[in-house]
């Protein structure tokens, strides 16, 4: 049946789902700009919304823009509610550029609906709606009330439409806890989720100036002072967008992270008819331009209106904006401690969701939301789909948007479920939202020197700091020596705005005094206590001072100076003397002092099991000038002796949680370098001496002197800016850095590139000296050659990328592990330690052709050759022995090692053996295959275990880390995690991404040489105008070449016209090596034959089809025929990355020549712009050289671009500072933060605490922690004293006892029922709640729910068992459980994987899956623990004491429900040590029964 609205639209469709015809209904109304139907929009919401039975209400602040309000009253309405918000306006369209009308709604044969509005965002209005009528008709009841909004003039700013509602008592008495808004579409299989959103600021610059003829230099006109500030402008575009590049794969950054400009408004000119005719000669009076900038929350809106203002400050300028500029840029909490992020994630984790968290890159609604502090998240539920708002043919298909119905019922049913969040519980070690984490990652990169080609700049990091949420410094305590003044004093000034406590010291006690008054009297807290650091008995009187005033110590900054800025050979001793003393003596004595409440207490607390509390000492070497003339040797003097003291702390107070850094400041503008710029004299031992830079002073004061020349300088850096490094570096946000010298200095640096920058502010040179090798240096191992022979994918390239890119990650030292013959490889930068493994020949060989014959060819999925090869698996084990032994032999403590690709798979378990704490990486180069194809490998098991050995292992490709973690999860039962797979020891390692590349800088210049450009020219001479199709190969197998001949052949033959026009370069290099061998033999004499044929079959006297170069080829002779070539033909049958591509791309800048790629390499997942072809298809491998050479040269410059721009932003530099720098964070973060594994639980402690509580709740699972797991279900019944046990507890006065379980509700009431008890079965779906009044009667919920899936689930189930000797089904009024305790324990393990993988493939069913202890469970979806543990709490509001206490995954709903409620002392126990939720774990069940009876005995 259907009938029709009242516009006429039909409102049932039979052929559709109804959801689907309502939401295209209302795509048709058009609310489009600049003439919305605004009325027709909200008439719309509204009849939907009294249909449902919703309060609704039309709200109206400015005419024509009305606002549609829909409210669900909630059973708990004074909770703060839940606010879906939504936008029915939509962009204008360009009705020639649809393919359909963009207002007919219009569903092709594939579902997808083509509207304005699909994703922006009338998608997500409608789903709303659809998603409230699907949980009314499912008879729930929300605690919290829900209101839906639909407001105008989002697309236009919406200052009419949200921006009025936030201000009115409208939306005040809504009394709102979380919104949700809009978010984007995304092509991946992941969901965004954006916290915040870059302000937007239309901004307009206007100049004025003289006027005159054109023909005349005109100084100072409008244009040029405009022209200045578009210079300015692009400097600062391109500054950002090199940002954004290089934090891209370094911390993930995103677009929303950075903030852009574009110049979007250009005018001038002088014009008499309104602007139809310009006057060419007559310079205009007056010149305009716009800029679009979006603003990340992490910037200071106030900080960067200044620098727009210091762009328009000459004379004659001016600056306004367009719109009215946001003043604060609010970005909602997504910390550990954000309760509503944790709920909303938690819940879209439950559902299988991959969700990321981002910066919002345009501007939203949202905005206005968080301006009230109430968290805001935009979400768009569209995953699979292509961004499309404000595009052309905009859409959705029907079943994403069906999903996100049901997406939305469960999110929304969870939220509005939510009892009364909790205050945030800060502890550390702590979690950070995104913006910290970005100044986290920052720190990283000035500690790593991460891309250094330039420094990084820290002017707004204070600022930045504050929008990220603070550094979380609250109630630390910190020392700061020198703080009257300059640095010490800012850097004062800072800590007690971040939250610390300040103990102000410093030689002038008015100053010192001074500085502790400012804090005190703007609301903070500080003491001073000045005194003279070189004076033995002040340290100790420093460190009790502060600890009588504030009980412990949290920082000390070593910050008291002495400048001396003349000749070094003019100090005489006592002058050296005092010098040595203030900078390297009293800052020992100083740290001595400190050190029972910094290391010791650190060492107390980790004893105790607690983590210990941030603590850092900051050593600054030098507070001297900005001048950077003669007067640098206090620089050089301090650096010396601090540099050792910093290293020393590091290293032995670190293990207690205590770091150590130390600064040298440079070029820091202080009041008493401003002193010294005016040429200020100050006298030493009876003598006056000059100070400030050479210029306007002369050094001795005599008359007539001739004055020397004055050094210009850019803008120092200012002492707040500098003192901002220090904060930082104290901040628990730089945990990992520690043991460093850093550099900090103003703007006027020399970077690597040998240009000046003039930025301004303080940037970070993070330089590591060569000496500094205590604190991190690289062992790197390689299979290199066996004996005179470079091994086959590897060799001399890749030592030397590592070492060079290594050299420029860290100047580090290099250590080398090789066979015998390796070379040294070189570089500038590192110096390089090589030692030597030495094998003898029949190791060697064996070694070296179980790669090549068993390896090689199974991870390349050639198949036809035996995988069993006992006695060259031995050889292969010894040679990774050998390697292991050197490497120990050599090893020191904080040395990291790089083991490099397949040669050496069993050497990271080799080493974990031996050196357990060592920090491993290991870098495959090469395909991994997938489960089916590996698991043939006889010494599976003991190759993936020795993989393992590693903390990081790094891959080409997403798909080869997808199939490695295919494999462990299959054959080894591993736990895997978004981070990597867990050990059976509960170690993390890390699996990640890190796609090689090639040194095309190096490529670049050569090919810009002279030498190059004949070398090109007498190519191209030499073919005579051809077209040339090239490619290069090394003769092997799974090189594809006689594909890639059958190929060549079938496109002459298939396009005749290319006959006589076209040719193909091949060039292939032999392996000496291997041409030993009849395989490699067969295959060359076979290219041989196909060569010969081709060009016997088709060539002519002018024409030859191919050209076959066998030989190794120069570099230089190879690049030069790349470059002349017209397209590239890659078509290895499988390759890890495939490289030479990328020295192709490198070559074609001038020519935008079309590489023609396998798609079963892993460079076709990185080269988008590459005509992807399969291999095996010949046919197809023709037509795309056909393509390739008729393509346009516009589509030719377009697919360029993608693939070069890849190739120079991700070269081998990048690919190996990326690896480096993951494995420095993956190992200096563990291991505890990884495993998430919670201390061990203190029963005395908590039977303590029972014993002094009034009102007890105790919440317990059965199987694993009231009793002990069992082969048969039936036979897991209490004991006598078990059930005496529970009786005893349960009689104490206000003891109440919950028993929470998987099983049947027959089998737990049979046994328990007659106790005064509460109890829940099949994981929530029945309860028997308990009250002093006595137990109640049993609940369910199964009238509710869709069993339907029972069937199919248990057949499925069925079907596992007859396959699994040992295993069977569990059935229960509603679950349904297999187990498989009895089955063969690993072969139970692979089916139990098999089948989770089966079930989560299962389509649409109302389920959720859990895998249990030997066991896999299927319950109704959304039913489980956590649930109970709500419904429990609930009637149980006046607790002062609860413990939950489970044993596997099923228990970790409980966990999080109950450490979410606002009890004084609650605690969740985990039995056995493993990861979990939980916050203490005991050892085994028995201890839960010990504990039981210590509570029963302290009553």
């Amino acid at each position: 049946m259907s009938h029709r609205n009242r516009n006429g639209l039909q409102v049932n469709n039979m052929s559709e789902d109804n959801n689907i015809t309502e939401f295209r209904q209302y795509l048709r109304i058009k609310s489009v700009h600049p003439t919305p139907d605004n009325q027709g929009a909200v008439d719309f919401v509204i009849e939907i919304g009294k249909q449902l039975g919703l309060e609704t209400k039309t709200l109206t602040y400015v005419e024509g823009k009305p606002l549609a309000l829909l409210s669900w009253k909630g059973s708990e309405p004074e909770l703060p509610s839940i606010l879906l918000n939504s936008h029915y306006d939509v962009v204008p369209v360009v009705m020639e550029s649809w393919k359909v009308d963009p207002f007919a709604a219009h569903k092709d044969e594939e579902g997808n609906i083509y509207a304005r509005g699909t994703q922006d965002m009338k998608s997500v209005g409608m789903q709303y709606l659809q998603a409230i009528r699907r949980l009314k008709e499912e008879g729930y009841s929300p605690r919290r009330t829900i209101h839906l909004l639909y407001v105008p003039d989002e697309e236009i700013g919406g200052r009419d439409g949200m921006g009025e509602f936030v201000q009115t008592k409208d939306f005040s008495g809504l009394n709102v806890g979380v919104a949700l808004d809009e978010g984007l579409a995304s092509p991946t299989d992941e969901f965004i989720v954006y916290y915040g959103e870059r302000a937007p600021w239309w901004v307009r610059f206007k100049a004025t100036g003289p006027t005159g003829h054109a023909s005349q230099f005109i100084r100072d006109t409008a244009l040029e002072k405009l022209l200045d500030i578009i210079r300015k402008a692009a400097e600062f575009r391109k500054e950002q967008f090199d940002t954004l590049q290089r934090g891209v794969h370094q911390c993930g950054m995103k677009l929303g992270d950075v903030t852009t400009i574009n110049l979007t408004v250009l005018k001038a000119g002088v014009t008499s008819d309104g602007g139809k005719t310009y006057s060419l000669n007559v310079i205009p009076t007056e010149a305009e331009a716009g800029f679009d900038i979006r603003i990340p929350p992490t910037v200071d809106l106030a900080e960067f209106r200044k620098k727009l203002e210091g762009w328009a400050s000459a004379e004659g300028v001016t600056l306004d904006f367009y719109n009215r500029p946001q003043t604060v840029n609010n970005s909602s909490d997504i910390s550990e401690d954000a309760k509503w992020w944790q709920i909303l994630k938690q819940q879209w984790q439950s559902m299988n969701m991959k969700v990321d968290a981002q910066i919002f890159p345009a501007a939203t609604d949202s905005r206005y939301i968080r301006d009230y502090n109430i968290p805001a998240f935009g979400f768009s539920p569209m995953n699979y789909t292509p961004t499309l708002l404000h595009d052309h043919n905009e859409f959705i298909n029907e079943k994403v948007y069906l999903k996100g119905i049901d997406i939305y019922v469960d999110t929304i049913k969870r939220i509005a479920s939510t009892e009364k969040t909790s205050a945030p519980n800060h502890t550390f070690p702590f979690q950070m939202n995104n913006s910290q984490r970005r100044i986290a990652s920052l720190s990283l990169q000035l500690c790593a020197q991460i891309n250094a080609d330039r420094p990084i700049t820290l002017e707004q990091l204070p600022t930045s700091a504050a929008a990220a949420q603070g550094l979380k410094l609250d109630n630390h305590v910190a020392i700061i020596t020198g703080a009257g003044q300059g640095i010490g004093e800012q850097a004062a000034l800072i800590f007690a705005r971040e939250g610390a406590h300040v103990v102000v010291s410093d030689l002038d006690a008015v100053k010192s005094d001074n500085v502790a008054k400012n804090i005190n009297q703007n609301g903070g807290k500080a003491i001073s206590v000045p005194g003279d650091v070189t004076d033995p008995s002040f340290p100790e009187k420093l460190i009790q001072s502060t600890i009588k005033a504030f009980g412990k110590i949290n920082i000390l900054v070593n910050n008291a100076g002495y400048t001396w800025d003349a000749m070094s050979h003019k100090m005489d001793d006592k002058t050296w003397e005092a010098m040595l003393l203030v900078h390297q003596t009293a800052p020992f004595r100083i740290i001595r002092a400190a050190a029972p409440y910094m290391r010791d207490a650190g060492k107390k607390e980790i004893e105790s099991g607690k983590a210990p509390e941030n603590r850092a000492v900051i050593n600054i070497s030098s507070t001297s000038g900005i001048h950077g003339n003669v007067g640098q040797v206090n620089y050089s003097t301090a650096k010396m002796g601090v540099l050792g003291l910093t290293k020393t702390i590091a290293k032995e107070w670190g293990p207690f949680g205590v770091r150590c850094n130390c600064i040298a400041f440079g070029f820091i503008d202080t009041r008493l370098t401003q002193a010294k710029e005016k040429g200020s004299f100050i006298t030493v031992d009876g003598k006056k001496v000059a100070l400030g830079i050479p210029g306007g002073v002369n050094l001795n004061n005599k008359e007539g002197q001739e004055k020397l020349k004055a050094i210009p300088l850019a803008r120092s850096g200012k002492a707040d800016e500098a003192a901002a490094s220090i904060v930082l570096l104290s901040s628990p946000l730089s945990s990992f850095i520690t043991g460093h010298c850093l550099e900090v200095t103003g703007a006027d640096v020399q970077c690597n590139r040998g240009k000046k920058t003039s930025t301004g502010g303080c940037e970070f040179h993070a330089r590591f000296h060569q000496s500094d090798r205590e604190a991190l240096h690289f062992t790197h191992t390689d299979n290199t050659r066996v004996n005179t022979h470079t091994v086959p994918g590897s060799g001399v390239k890749l030592q030397n990328t590592c070492v060079s890119s290594g050299g420029n990650f860290l100047s580090h030292k290099v250590v080398w592990v090789g066979h015998e013959t390796v070379s040294t490889p070189g570089s500038e930068k590192s110096e390089v330690v090589t030692f030597p493994v030495n094998l003898d020949t029949k190791t060697a060989w064996g070694w070296y052709d179980y790669c090549k014959v068993v390896l090689w060819p199974l991870f390349h999925y050639v198949g036809g050759h035996s995988l069993d090869h006992p006695d060259l698996w031995n050889n292969y084990k010894e040679a990774n022995e050998a390697f292991a032994s050197v490497v120990v032999e050599n090893y020191q403590e904080g040395d990291f090692i790089l083991v490099q690709d397949y040669h050496l798979m069993l050497l990271p378990s080799l080493l974990r053996k031996k050196l357990p704490n060592a920090n491993i990486g290991c870098f495959l180069h090469i395909p991994w295959p997938s489960s089916e194809i590996y698991r043939g490998l006889p010494v599976r098991t003991e190759i993936l275990e020795g993989l393992l050995g590693s903390n990081l292992i790094g891959f080409q490709t997403y798909s080869y880390l997808k199939h490695f973690n295919s494999v462990c999860t299959r054959l080894l039962g591993l736990t895997n995690s978004d981070k990597g797979l867990y050990t059976e020891e509960e170690r993390l390692v890390r699996l990640d991404v890190f796609p090689a590349g090639i040194d095309s800088k190096k490529a670049s210049e050569q090919l810009r040489t002279p030498e190059m450009a004949k070398m090109i020219a007498d190519f191209k001479n030499a073919v005579q105008g051809k077209k040339m199709v090239v490619s290069n190969d090394r003769i092997e197998y799974t090189e594809g070449i006689p594909h890639k001949l059958k190929a060549w052949e079938t496109f002459l033959q298939n396009y005749p016209q290319w006959q006589g026009v076209a040719m193909l370069i091949l060039c292939c290099e032999s392996n000496s090596a291997l041409l030993s061998e009849r395989t490699y033999q067969s295959l060359q004499e076979e290219i041989e034959h196909q060569v010969g044929a081709i060009n016997g079959k088709y060539g002519t006297v002018t024409w030859t089809p191919v050209r076959y170069l066998n030989r190794k080829m120069d570099e230089s002779e190879l690049y030069a025929i790349f470059a002349s070539a017209d397209a590239g033909l890659w078509t290895p049958l499988r390759a890890g990355m495939n490289l030479t591509c990328h020295n192709f791309i490198c070559s074609q800048q001038d020519n935008n020549g079309v590489l023609i790629m396998s798609e079963l390499a892993g460079s076709a997942q990185c080269l988008s712009g590459s005509l992807l072809v399969n291999p095996w298809d010949d046919k197809r491998v023709a037509k795309a050289v056909h393509e390739a050479l008729t393509m346009s040269e516009e589509q030719k410059k377009t697919r360029f671009k993608h693939c070069y721009d890849y190739v120079i932003t991700h070269d081998a530099g990048f690919w190996m500072t990326s690896f480096l720098q993951e494995l420095y964070s993956v190992t200096l973060h563990k291991p505890a933060v990884d495993h998430n594994i919670p201390p061990k639980a203190d029963l005395e402690k908590l039977a303590d605490t029972f014993a002094k509580s009034t009102k007890r709740l105790i919440l317990l699972d059965y199987d694993g922690t009231l009793s002990p797991l069992v082969a048969q279900p039936e036979q897991a019944a209490p004991t006598p004293q078990l059930v005496t046990l529970l009786t005893i507890l349960a009689s104490q006065e206000n003891t109440y006892i919950y028993v929470i379980s998987g099983r049947d509700r027959g089998s737990l009431g049979d046994w328990l029922g007659h106790l005064p008890i509460g109890m829940s079965c099949e994981h929530g779906l029945f309860f028997r709640p308990y009250l002093r009044g006595g137990v109640g009667e049993w609940q369910d919920i199964i009238a509710t729910l869709d069993t339907n899936w029972k069937t199919d689930i248990r057949a499925i189930f069925r079907d596992f068992t007859d396959r699994t000797p040992g295993s069977m089904i569990e059935s229960k009024e509603v679950n349904l459980t297999w187990h498989y305790r009895n089955a063969d324990p690993d072969f139970g393990e692979y089916q139990k994987n098999e089948l989770l993988m089966h079930l989560q493939d299962l389509p649409g069913m109302p389920i959720d899956i859990l895998p249990g202890k030997k066991a896999v469970e299927v319950r109704p979806q959304g039913i489980n623990k956590g649930s109970v543990v709500r419904r429990i709490l609930g009637l149980h509001k006046d607790i002062d004491f609860a413990v939950c206490m489970g044993d596997d995954k099923t228990d970790e709903d409980m966990f999080v429900e109950l450490d979410n409620s606002e009890f004084e002392h609650h605690y969740t126990v985990m039995v056995d040590k493993k990861p979990t939720t939980a916050n203490l774990y005991v050892d085994d069940q028995a201890t839960v029964i010990t504990l039981l009876e210590m509570f029963a005995e302290r009553k």
